[in-house]
């Protein structure tokens, strides 16, 4: 058994797993009343805790957000994907080497994967789209990005963000050059490793008539992970997994003669020894994290 594996999984990390244990991810006291199961967790106040977190990364600078008027809180980006489908009545188009989710379930007709143009919609149907950034399969900058966002003008389509905070680019991601993207979505899993207390945020540019909308309007939303997240965020900076582990995430490229990902979990390789690790045949990516965990 080799100790990488196919899926995305995120660094255990001590420090933020400390906090988790010992403070709560942010305070001692987990209910607002002894003798009651009561969270509070303001959602604007939130909501405002994780905008000011993406926007104060260094290593991976988006101009633009400021447009997207209107945000939800979601459980995570698996929860935004689906939320996203429902804004589009015409197919979901996706990409081979993205997220599996899309292309999971056998009877949904409506999602397709392809690296065609999408069909035209007609003034009733609007298609729907999702794409990663960075690419799920590389955990890169999508190399023909500009290419994808012209032939996808006629779409709905929702930028995927997980990766952010486990991913540096030198380059700023102009949204204000894609008119196309209304909608993206940021989850915490993937740097806190915390896949089990999921929580994540979209932003659009439209308000959205949609399950995640009703479920924010109704405040049936889960203020315990939301609590325990804006701790972790006040504490650890987004820059954080990143910064402590390339340098183990190189090394251990050298030592495996593959490419190292500018997402910090993976490693990269063409090389059919690796073939048990392909993302649709676009690349064989290994998941590094409990190599470099240790």
């Amino acid at each position: 058994m080799t100790p990488y594996t196919v899926g995305a999984k995120p660094i255990l990390d001590d420090d933020i797993h400390k906090e988790l244990v010992y403070n709560i991810g942010g305070g001692p006291k987990l209910f607002d009343n002894d003798n009651a199961m009561h969270v509070s967790c303001n959602n604007d106040e939130f909501k405002g805790e994780f905008l000011n977190w993406i926007d104060n990364s260094t290593l991976f600078k988006i101009k633009g957000l400021n447009k997207f008027k209107h945000s939800y809180i979601t459980l995570g980006n698996t929860q935004a994907i689906e939320n996203h489908y429902n804004i589009s009545n015409g197919r979901v188009y996706t990409f081979p080497g993205e997220y599996p989710y899309h292309t999971s379930f056998k009877e949904n007709k409506r999602i397709r994967m392809t690296d065609k143009v999408p069909m035209p919609a007609g003034p009733y149907i609007k298609h729907g789209s999702v794409l990663s950034y960075p690419f799920a399969a590389t955990g890169n900058k999508p190399i023909d990005f500009d290419e994808r966002m012209k032939f996808l003008d006629n779409t709905n389509v929702m930028l995927d963000l997980a990766y952010f905070g486990i991913y540096y680019s030198p380059d700023v991601l102009d949204l204000t050059k894609y008119p196309q993207i209304n909608t993206v979505a940021f989850s915490l899993s993937k740097i806190f490793c915390t896949g089990f207390l999921r929580i994540g945020i979209v932003l659009s540019k439209e308000e959205r008539d949609t399950p995640v909308a009703m479920l924010n309007n109704w405040n049936y939303l889960p203020k315990l992970n939301m609590k325990i997240h804006a701790g972790l965020m006040k504490k650890f900076s987004a820059d954080f997994i990143y910064e402590k582990y390339r340098k183990e995430q190189l090394k251990l490229c050298k030592k495996l003669d593959v490419t190292p990902s500018d997402t910090v979990l993976f490693g990269l390789s063409d090389d059919p020894k690796w073939d048990e690790y392909t993302r649709n045949g676009v690349i064989n990516r290994l998941c590094l994290s409990l190599c470099i965990q240790n």
